[in-house]
This record gives structure tokens, sequence and C-alpha cells, in this order.
């Protein structure tokens, strides 16, 4: 899942699969982030950390970007 550039997942490839193998992941490759699923129409804070990622999904649970 996703291509691999250096021994790490690039993320952006990631778009179009379960949020939940996607956060597990991100969590193996990454695990100082904290990864936060967030549904495309929900209102969120745009103060920025650098420790976050969010996968925004969709009504399947399906990251869409």
């Amino acid at each position: 899942m996703g291509n691999q550039v250096d021994g790490r997942i690039n993320f952006e490839r990631l778009v179009g699969y379960p949020a939940d193998e996607v956060a597990e992941i991100i969590h193996k490759q990454r695990p100082d982030l904290k990864v936060v699923v967030t549904p495309v129409w929900s209102f969120v804070t745009m103060e920025y950390q650098n420790n976050r990622i969010r996968l925004w999904v969709n009504d399947n649970d399906i990251v869409v970007r």
C-alpha cells in the first residue's frame, strides 16, 4: 500500500484506503505523530501542530485527502 521513498511511505499515496489501515501504517512509520481521523464535513481548529496528521474520511471511513 503506497510507494516507499527512502524507506518511508509516501502518505499521499494512501488516499482511497480505509482509515484504520492508513492510521496503522502511519503509526508504524512515524510513531511520533498523532493521527486524527476526521470526517470531511467536520469543523476543525486551524492551529498548526507539527506532530499531528489529519486523515480526512468519507462516510465509509475511506481516506479522501
